[in-house]
């Protein structure tokens, strides 16, 4: 259309609007003085070109202008494009280092997820979750005071995180500083009473303080707010088993089982709880299942050794001490008792042996000192050596009345 319209205008310009010369009736003719010079009539193919012209330069100066801040848009647009991708990708990589922590963690890999949590730090620093799952980790690998301090970050962050208390409260209780793991569990219940695992923890912080009645109420909170909660039936079945009412520990950790089928604890502790009534056919089922859920626990093998002793199976008692120290070859109580067993198969030598490599793993074990002093009494009719070991055992046992007695029986024996 632009082009048609120069192209009429061109047009009129050169020919006039019509082909009559005829003048208008009212228009006078100019005199020759007034008119001796003819007027210079415009050219109107340099009008146009001037118009032209300057459409165009107008055009152009718009046309710069507007291609200017078009360009300066583009490139605001470009540049903030850029970031935004840069921010996703930032999203991207700090979201997969997360994921690729979690999943090592979940293997038990603790320092290599623990390199994945910083690198996703690294990118986001100022989100909780990579410092918690961190501090996991380091709780894992038992570097209490670096979980410590990643608990502290998730805090600071979001000082309401009961879980967070929680954990470091562990943390703290790892580092046998009771006194802030209390703080901690006490913070975690206050923004969360219905926080059973709180409670649950507490109560073990109770246990090492020997505060019984507290521990047991804290684990009834518990076990009401979670009735299926494993860890507080057995842990209250510790309560009720050092407090010697073994029907409710046994009771308990029943339940303990119940939910949490195949853990060695709980059948290893109902085995000595049976074993304390006496039960001893009953304990050695439970120590069986329990070396069949954690076949290297050497404390399961003794104590059934112990049992397999009060029946009076020797030999089976034998290898079972047998197994512990292999698993365990400096264990003091394995070699003492073992040297128990010689000594009710009348192998006095062999007992001796055991007796003298539980002293060496262990100078201060005052059981040892008294048996050892038994057989050199009772079948080795060495009184001086029995004397020096029953004085021994009472150095290291002041209190200990059974000591004292055989001390003074065999001072009298020897006559003094």
């Amino acid at each position: 259309m632009k082009r048609i319209f120069v192209y009429f205008l061109l047009a009129v310009l050169l020919f006039g609007c019509g082909t009559t010369n005829k003048k208008p009736a009212d228009t006078e003719v100019a005199s020759k003085s007034e008119a001796s010079e003819p007027a210079k009539a415009k050219d109107p193919i340099e009008a146009v070109k001037r118009q032209a012209e300057e459409t165009t330069e107008t055009a152009k100066q718009q046309t710069e202008g507007t291609t200017e801040a078009v360009k300066q848009q583009v490139e605001i647009a470009t540049e903030d494009a850029s970031q935004k991708v840069d921010l996703l990708k930032a999203e991207d990589d700090f979201i997969l280092a997360l994921n690729r922590g979690k999943a090592l963690y979940a293997q038990g890999k603790f320092d290599e997820a623990i390199k994945e949590f910083s690198n996703a730090i690294t990118l986001k620093s100022d989100l909780e979750d990579a410092y918690f799952y961190r501090g996991l980790s380091y709780y894992g690998k038992q570097d209490y005071d670096q979980a410590i301090a990643d608990y502290n970050q998730v805090i600071q962050f979001n000082p309401e995180n009961t879980v967070a208390y929680n954990d470091r409260g562990l943390a703290y209780f790892n580092k046998q500083d009771n006194d802030r793991a209390f703080s901690d569990y006490n913070e975690a219940i206050r923004l969360n009473s219905e926080n059973a695992e709180a409670f649950n923890n507490r109560g073990v912080a109770y246990i090492e303080k020997k505060d019984y009645d507290h521990a047991l109420a804290d684990y009834n909170e518990a076990i009401r707010l979670n009735p299926n909660y494993a860890d507080a039936y057995y842990n209250r079945g510790n309560v009720y088993y050092v407090k010697q009412d073994n029907d409710k520990a046994i009771a308990d950790y029943t339940q303990a089982i119940k939910f949490s089928p195949n853990d060695a604890s709980s059948y290893y502790n109902r085995g000595n709880a049976y074993r304390a009534k006496q039960d001893n056919d009953k304990a050695i089922a439970d120590y069986n299942q329990a070396i069949q859920f954690n076949p290297d626990d050497a404390d399961v093998y003794i104590n059934r050794g112990i049992t397999y002793k009060n029946k009076q199976d020797y030999d089976r008692a034998i290898a079972d001490y047998n197994e512990a120290i292999r698993i365990k070859s400096n264990d003091a109580i394995a070699y003492n008792y073992r040297g128990n067993a010689y000594r009710n198969k009348q192998d006095y030598d062999r007992a001796i042996a055991d007796y003298n490599q539980a002293i060496q793993f262990n100078d201060k074990y005052a059981s040892a000192y008294i048996n050892r002093g038994i057989v050199y009494e009772d079948n080795k009719n060495d009184l001086n050596r029995a004397i020096s070991d029953y004085e021994t055992a009472l150095k290291l046992n002041p209190n200990d009345a059974n000591t004292k007695q055989y001390l003074d029986a065999a001072k009298q024996k020897r006559g003094r």
